[in-house]
């Protein structure tokens, strides 16, 4: 089955990752969603088509009969019409971008950034049906090692540049938003590690983000109820955020600092508590 994640920001605007989105292995050190291990992805793809997936699902990109199915994937989601509002996805106001794909380089770029001419062709194929913006699916656009950068940068057609903060680390922002400045991108932490596992403090982050204007954030991920109000819905890949009261309580301190901190960045009035949710949510 292949699935589309829908990443909520704290407005009524969405994100979609186009690649179904894999499910992340607790370790920081070699976090490689995108691996044959891994649920969906580049991957998926190319075992479908019985093509290669060595080395690290480089034929992804040059393949012609991948390629060919890839797009065609995209079109479809892109045309499809949601029976609720009569929209296709692609002319849904409420959806701000389109990822080209989902932690496509893995982390720093270990399996290699996608090429810029792939890049965008794909972004011409979401563009013919979507006038949303596009996000570079890289997972990061810069390797602090070798220094090398993702080749999405210079891609005309893509409008944001996005990375993964596992763990969190000051240092590679420092490093990562002045390219995307130059290049005249947006940049989107498009999750990051909001539990005390490791890397610099919650707040520090935070404060990291707050100051810069063009640089925006989302966490993985926020779990609600179930439709009988009865359990949470349950992911237990040890990042999940069981909102408002669930999961461990020493948790529950930094659960209020994202909360706070995506008050401020949309400009509302920051609560002292966790707000709470309607339970069981209204009908659509």
């Amino acid at each position: 089955m292949v699935f589309v994640l829908f990443f909520l920001s704290s407005t009524t605007t969405s994100i979609v990752s186009i690649l179904p989105c894999a499910c992340f292995p607790a370790s920081h050190a070699c976090l490689r969603p995108s691996s044959a291990t891994d649920t969906g992805g580049k991957y998926t793809f190319l075992n479908w088509l019985n093509v290669s997936t060595v080395p690290y699902g480089s034929l992804f990109y040059s393949n012609a009969d991948v390629i060919s199915a890839y797009e065609t994937y995209i079109t479809t989601l892109l045309t499809h019409v949601n029976p609720y509002n009569g929209l296709a996805w692609g002319e849904d106001p409420t959806i701000l971008a389109w990822e080209t794909g989902n932690e496509l380089g893995a982390y720093i770029g270990k399996e290699g950034y996608p090429p810029a001419g792939w890049t965008s062709a794909i972004a011409a194929v979401i563009n013919k049906h979507s006038s949303s913006l596009v996000i570079d699916g890289s997972d990061g656009f810069y390797n602090y090692s070798t220094k090398a950068t993702a080749p999405g940068l210079n891609v005309d057609a893509v409008d944001i540049m996005t990375d993964h903060g596992y763990p969190r680390n000051i240092g590679l922002l420092d490093a990562q938003i002045p390219l995307a400045s130059t290049a005249n991108k947006n940049f989107l932490i498009g999750e990051w590690d909001w539990t005390n596992t490791c890397g610099v403090t919650v707040a520090d982050y935070i404060a990291a983000i707050e100051t810069q204007p063009y640089l925006g954030d989302m966490i993985w991920n926020v779990m609600g109820h179930d439709a009988e109000c009865c359990e949470y819905v349950s992911h237990s890949d040890g990042y999940s955020m069981y909102f408002p009261s669930g999961g461990p309580s020493y948790l529950q301190a930094n659960k209020l600092q994202v909360v706070q901190h995506w008050y401020r960045m949309t400009g509302r009035t920051v609560p002292s508590t966790l707000p709470g949710v309607a339970c069981p949510q209204p009908e659509f």
